[in-house]
């Protein structure tokens, strides 16, 4: 059966081949049909037994440049997570707490309080590649540079 957890995505309906690949027409039914039906770029979808957290599946689908964002609870094994999939590429970070919060380890040395520089450029690449594929899921609402045209 598995390690399960609570999981919500957001995908881009362009995807969604790519998508049934993995899952078959399973998850996304109704989302599909809400999408369609208003026009919408992107599907938000939510699964309250993602086994693993559909870990090999995200890794799989951000190889085929899927773009991808979502977060999931703790399960058996594991703590809670917020990922990203852009560029070929799968960005992930462990958060706790009611509001996701992520982790970041700190030390206290020497009467300094350190951080991992490691942790801390994993997290600045997930929260750029986040930012990146908001903008690519949802790009009514990026915002504009000062003097920019808007061309959908």
């Amino acid at each position: 059966m598995g390690d399960r957890c609570y999981l919500e995505m957001t995908i881009r309906i362009e995807d969604l081949p790519k998508w049934r690949k993995h899952f078959g027409n399973a998850f996304c039914a109704e989302e599909e049909k809400y999408a369609i039906e208003h026009h919408e770029p992107f599907i938000q979808m939510e699964e309250s037994e993602a086994n693993y957290s559909w870990w090999d599946q995200r890794e799989s689908l951000a190889k085929e440049d899927c773009v991808f964002y979502g977060r999931h609870t703790e399960g058996g094994e594991y703590g809670g997570g917020k990922f990203v999939g852009v560029d070929g590429k799968h960005h992930y970070v462990e958060y706790s707490g009611f509001l996701g919060d992520v982790i970041v380890s700190v030390q206290w040395e020497n009467g300094k309080i350190s951080t991992n520089k490691a942790d801390l450029r994993k997290i600045e690449a997930f929260f750029k590649a986040l930012d990146k594929a908001k903008a690519i899921i949802h790009p009514a609402k990026r915002q504009l540079k000062q003097g920019e045209l808007f061309t959908p």
